[in-house]
């Protein structure tokens, strides 16, 4: 199991090294010459010469602080904008097997993919995947926000149904890219 999560890591990694660097849907890199820099820890300094964006917290960590919060019409509007970041991946043939929102970041309005490690392009394991996504009766639930959500039960179904009508095979083949070699597969 170990390997198969290695694998799919690296794999993730890749592909979102050619797909997505330079989008809004990972967290932008700077290059520069290497530098020492002075840490906390042991050994004391690190040379660098890579630097990337920092997210102010992860969309988990933001759907419960709007909850704590009673921000729940903000909360409404950030699941939406986690479905288009979603389409938004699949419109450059790339799925996120592991949608939980604690492996997506937020800067500002962005929403932005932080962990690859699920990320694949082969339509084999998007349909797979979608299949057992048909038998989640409550998608919210499984992106770790039942008990965000237990006290507004409307909000979540609102949520499971606009996540059934987008994240469904029809949408994401709507969405993947013609002449994709894994649309064909």
């Amino acid at each position: 199991m170990l390997r198969l999560y290695h694998r799919r890591s690296v794999r993730g990694e890749k592909l979102a090294q050619t797909r997505l660097c330079g989008s809004l849907l990972v967290p932008g890199r700077v290059t520069f010459p290497p530098a020492r820099v002075s840490i906390g820890g042991w050994p004391g300094w690190l040379v660098v010469s890579e630097a990337a964006e920092r997210v102010e917290c992860t969309l988990f960590q933001k759907m419960v602080q709007l909850a704590h919060e009673s921000r729940f019409e903000e909360l409404e509007e950030w699941l939406d904008r986690f479905l288009l970041t979603r389409r938004n991946g699949w419109s450059l043939g790339l799925f996120s097997t592991d949608a939980h929102l604690k492996n997506f970041g937020v800067i500002g309005t962005r929403i932005l993919l932080l962990d690859s490690g699920g990320l694949t392009n082969r339509w084999s394991e998007v349909e797979q995947v979608l299949g057992k996504e048909e038998m989640i009766a409550q998608p919210h639930v499984r992106l770790g926000l039942g008990h965000v959500l237990a006290a507004h039960p409307e909000i979540a179904s609102r949520f499971d149904q606009r996540w059934k009508a987008t994240v469904n095979r029809a949408v994401v083949r709507s969405c993947w890219p013609a002449g994709s070699d894994a649309r064909s597969e």
